[in-house]
């Protein structure tokens, strides 16, 4: 009878494993993407206005311009801000492969940044972007080529957005109190930073104070993979696992409504978060997916939820200018860009120039629209 047990038991897990390795991950793309069916084949450019994420479906492809990959390798170079992951010995590599949408067209990275576009830029500016680590690495990569033109962009790095506790943005009002009295600090925010809940650090909730300054015209940003880090002991404050999937939804739709109070009339961009991906190593091929059964750090949680920023910004802040970046679906695909062990951030050059070339592009068709009217 143990034996027949036995015989049960491992017949129950191959199938199980069996099961989830058949799934493949552009079905946990589409949870985001919202799309079961791949949009039809054109030959247009892709449309970066509407809530297509029609770019996401492609592969990368070898790069034979190499007037691309010295362009970016030059304006990278130029600056401090594409020294921290930085990964040499990998670049040329690395760089070899630009994305190609399955459906349409992007053009490459040196043909959009011309003196029209450039140019163009300073309507949209000056340029916030606020969030994790992964967004400061599209930050820095943004800055760099628009280096030694006049647009402005500045990054405030934040983890949660919002106070855990009443789940609100730190607005200018709660932030100067708390700094000039530390018992005045809201619940779930510390005055210095602390070992065990650097989440919480005042420093790193400041993108609503620098909001409400009114200086700023476009605000990028993301919510990346540290609201799943986040817990507290007392139960009626931040709880990780379900609690923070049923405290989601709140955050996003008290910032949606903190924009519209503070009636901003600039772009606002949500920042999808990829992944990481588990075994990432240098020697793989791009276009290669992630184990599907394996999420040990909670990185495929994003993904769940950020479904909530549009269904929340056009119900609760529908005259703000909304929309989103999808970054997603190509940068799962390269498993080979990752930095050391690093399998959540990116080579610093790479990966992050193309989330570059995808959001100039959209700027571009923002600028355009602009002409039209």
């Amino acid at each position: 009878m143990a034996s027949r047990e036995k015989f049960v038991l491992k017949s129950f897990l191959l199938f199980c494993f069996l099961f989830f390795s058949s799934f493949n991950f552009s079905q946990f793309r589409n949870i985001f993407i919202q799309s079961s069916a791949r949009p039809k084949v054109t030959k247009e450019w892709c449309h970066m206005l509407n809530e297509s994420s029609e770019y996401n479906y492609g592969r990368w492809v070898e790069l034979k311009n190499a007037t691309v990959m010295q362009y970016i390798l030059t304006k990278r170079d130029m600056s401090d801000r594409a020294r921290q992951r930085r990964c040499a010995k990998e670049e040329q590599r690395i760089l070899s492969y630009t994305w190609k949408p399955h459906t349409c067209k992007l053009p490459l990275l040196n043909s959009l940044m011309n003196e029209k576009l450039t140019y163009g830029l300073k309507m949209l500016s000056p340029f916030l972007f606020a969030g994790d680590s992964l967004l400061e690495q599209f930050y820095s990569s943004f800055a760099d080529f628009t280096d030694e033109t006049e647009v402005e962009v500045s990054f405030s790095k934040n983890f949660l957005l919002v106070d855990p506790y009443s789940l609100k943005p730190v607005d200018s009002t709660a932030y100067d109190n708390c700094m000039l009295n530390r018992s005045l600090c809201p619940r779930g925010v510390n005055e210095y930073t602390n070992a065990t809940s650097y989440h919480r650090t005042l420093m790193y909730f400041k993108w609503a104070k620098l909001l409400q300054t009114g200086k700023y015209k476009t605000l990028i940003f993301n919510t990346g993979h540290h609201w799943w880090k986040e817990t507290t002991s007392n139960s009626s404050g931040f709880e990780p696992g379900t609690d923070a999937f049923k405290k989601y939804p709140t955050m996003v739709k008290s910032v949606a409504e903190f924009i519209r109070s503070l009636n901003f009339t600039g772009h606002v961009i949500y920042v999808t978060s990829p992944p990481g991906f588990h075994g990432c190593r240098n020697d793989l091929p791009p276009n290669i997916e992630p184990p599907s059964w394996k999420d040990t750090y909670s990185w495929r949680r994003p993904a769940q939820v950020e479904p909530h920023w549009e269904q929340m910004f056009r119900k609760n802040s529908p005259n703000t200018k909304f929309s989103i970046l999808n970054i997603t679906g190509l940068s799962v695909l390269r498993g080979d860009a990752h930095p050391n062990s690093d399998c959540l951030h990116y080579c610093q050059v790479g990966v992050p120039d193309e989330w570059s070339r995808i959001l100039f592009y959209k700027l571009f068709q923002l600028l355009s629209s602009f002409s039209a009217d």
